[in-house]
């Protein structure tokens, strides 16, 4: 005789197998429905029940469609449901998804959906857990409406301060400006009338003169540096140009400079923001990069306004160019998303670091 095949101690007896099953999703915590192949429902647990206000002795045997499906996604529910069943595929069967559901009441919820196929013999079964997100997407959508009221303070902000600075800039160039030039002026007009034996009195007024002479020049380049003139006066590439050769001036790094041969007009400040942001990618590069040579390009793709920035120094490693603490990073982004556009900044292929920002173009702004 042929003993009888024992059974494994680890599985349940198909009488114990069912109740146990069912305790399960019912202490789920999240609602559970099965549904067949022909859309009807067959299984609702108690979070169902608490969720949707359809009693499982209500729902059982129901049409899914029209228990919890809003009617505007219900024609779309019957389509999915007869290609996944004629073709075995289906766009959100296997994954989480978002989706709208209704109550008995009408009401509509969030809720996130994962759901299952199930093969028994040659019926279908759809086994889902729905989780109710509503809360969770009015936590997120506030969250978002927050971030963008402060995106927009912060954006006037920088505005009230690019107003003021260019008004500090104005007063500094205008009044000390003239003032200096007067006194060297003044010198000037002494020194010519001092006897030419009183060469102390006469070494002294050139010394004045030089004084003044030096004061004027850090006065103008102190104004340029609140707002340059250029900026306003001449466009963003010309403010571009006077800025790389200010820089390799100052800083000693050689700077190359490619700009488009034609680039529209840009709205003041756009062009403001995109300039500020060049400027703090250069400070950075004279602060922390080592660099011997800085490569800047303008140029104008897909729409959009592309600068680069590429130095051949130490590079960024990725904590630095992630870490929150890194203001200047913080505000080029900042100044960036402003416009809907996007700093990027990483680690060059052959060392150093590249910089690029991405602004989108004024609808209106063509280049070329």
């Amino acid at each position: 005789m042929t003993a009888a095949p024992r059974r494994r101690p680890d599985l349940l007896p198909p009488g114990e197998l069912e109740p146990l099953l069912r305790a399960i999703l019912d202490a789920a915590l999240d609602a559970f429905v099965l549904m067949d192949g022909d859309g009807i429902i067959r299984y609702w647990n108690h979070q169902a029940e608490t969720l949707f206000g359809w009693t499982a002795a209500e729902a059982v045997g129901r049409s899914l469609s029209h228990t919890i499906i809003p009617e505007r996604f219900r024609e779309g529910h019957a389509h999915g449901l007869a290609r996944f069943l004629g073709s075995g595929a289906g766009p959100i069967v296997k994954q989480r998804v978002e989706v709208t559901a209704c109550r008995r009441t009408g009401d509509e919820l969030a809720i996130e959906l994962a759901i299952s196929p199930i093969r028994v013999g040659e019926a279908w079964y759809f086994g889902a857990f729905l989780c109710d997100i509503s809360e969770r997407q009015r936590v997120s959508t506030a969250l978002q409406e927050s971030r963008a009221q402060l995106r927009d303070f912060a954006g006037r902000l920088r505005q009230a301060r690019e107003s003021e600075r260019a008004h500090i800039a104005r007063r500094i160039h205008d009044e000390l400006g003239q003032v200096l030039t007067a006194l060297r002026l003044d010198i000037a007009w002494l020194e010519t009338r001092l006897p030419k034996d009183q060469r102390p009195l006469r070494e002294k007024c050139g010394a004045m003169a030089k004084l003044i002479e030096g004061t004027i020049g850090r006065v103008r380049t102190l104004a340029a540096e609140l707002r340059p003139a250029v900026l306003d006066d001449l466009g963003l590439p010309a403010a571009i140009e006077w800025e790389t050769q200010e820089f390799a001036r100052r800083s000693g790094i050689a700077c190359a400079l490619q700009l488009p041969a034609e680039l529209a007009t840009l709205d003041a400040d756009r062009a403001t923001d995109l300039f500020r942001i060049l400027q703090e990618a250069l400070t950075n590069v004279a602060r922390h990069a080592g660099a011997r040579r800085v490569d800047v390009r303008l140029r104008v793709a897909r729409g959009e306004l592309v600068l680069h920035v590429d130095d051949d120094g130490r590079g960024i490693t990725p904590a630095e160019a992630s870490d929150p603490r890194s203001l200047g990073l913080l505000g080029m982004r900042e100044r960036a998303l402003l416009w809907d556009g996007a700093v990027e900044v990483q680690a060059g292929n052959t060392g150093g670091t590249c910089v690029t920002v991405r602004l989108p173009l004024p609808r209106t702004g063509r280049a070329s």
